[in-house]
């Protein structure tokens, strides 16, 4: 009996020796994401994608919101914060002669506002399907009378181009040069 239960253990123990070597059997955790309150085990990493959100706010009025744009590509957020502007000029022009029609260079707001940016990465994965890994935020306060295009791009711009390094060191099947 003792030779049996002896065997036994030897042939488990080469099947999951030989299963380790092939690969088709692995203990190690993969693509671990360290967070503030400890890490997250995501597994096989299917997709992940860098993104930023820009709310634009009233400072006086925190329910007015002027616009939040969701989930944009940090390569390419400039071109739907144009058309928001572009949407939000179109709609005012409507039924205004030609010498009170605003401008994308001419667009600015009576009131102070607020403009709310984050950085996060977005990964669809083995183990949760869809997580969500907050960068970083940054909010910035602007005067009334100020050129609201202008002014909204250059804090987005200089926000994301200063997180590029941060945005790549959160990668898993993205080049990280």
């Amino acid at each position: 009996m003792k030779v049996v239960v002896a065997s036994a253990i030897l042939g488990a123990a080469a099947i999951f020796s030989a299963a380790m070597i092939s690969g088709n059997l692995d203990f190690k955790q993969k693509n671990i994401v360290n967070t503030d309150n400890g890490h997250v085990n995501l597994g096989k990493v299917y997709s992940e994608s860098a993104l930023v959100d820009v709310e634009l706010r009233f400072i006086d009025d925190q329910n007015t919101l002027v616009f939040d744009l969701k989930g944009l590509p940090y390569q390419s957020y400039k071109n739907k914060i144009d058309d928001q502007f572009q949407s939000m000029i179109d709609d005012y022009n409507k039924n205004k002669p030609d010498d009170k029609k605003l401008t994308v260079e001419t667009l600015s707001f009576k009131v102070p506002s607020k403009l709310k940016i984050t950085a996060h990465t977005s990964y669809r994965t083995e183990n949760i399907p869809v997580y969500e890994l907050i960068l970083d935020e940054k909010t910035v306060n602007f005067d009334k009378d100020i050129n609201a295009h202008k002014t909204v791009m250059d804090a987005v711009d200089h926000f994301v181009t200063g997180k590029i390094s941060l945005y790549k060191s959160t990668f898993f099947i993205a080049d990280k040069k």
